[in-house]
Formats: C-alpha cells, structure tokens, sequence
C-alpha cells in the first residue's frame, strides 16, 4: 500500500511538471484561447486520471 501511495505523490508532482512546460505550447496550439480552453483541458485530463486511480484502486482490492 505504500508504495501505490508513493506512486500517485510522485506521479503527481511529474504530472505538474510537465503540465508547467508545456502549457505555452498548448497555448500557441490552441490559437490563443487563453484559459477557458486550458481549463477544459485540465478538467478532461483530471478525469482521466481520476479513472486510471479508480481501476488501479479496483485491482489492488480484488488481490
């Protein structure tokens, strides 16, 4: 259990990471549509992040 916890610590801070270097090129990507287009973004990849905990989550408890 300790280590899925250290996982999603150090997942996290990694994730933050590089979502810091690459915010300005999504940026250009997106033509300029400043924060509304990076909130829908962020929110779509917090979903998927939070179904990757789930099914891990899911796994561990049916070992």
């Amino acid at each position: 259990m300790r280590g899925f916890w250290q996982g999603v610590l150090i997942g996290g801070i990694t994730g933050m990471a590089l979502g810091l270097m690459s915010a300005p090129l999504m940026l250009r990507e997106m033509g300029g549509k400043g924060e509304q287009g990076i909130s829908s973004a962020a929110k779509r990849a917090f979903r998927g992040v939070q179904e990757n905990i789930g099914e891990m989550w899911q796994k561990r408890v049916k070992e």
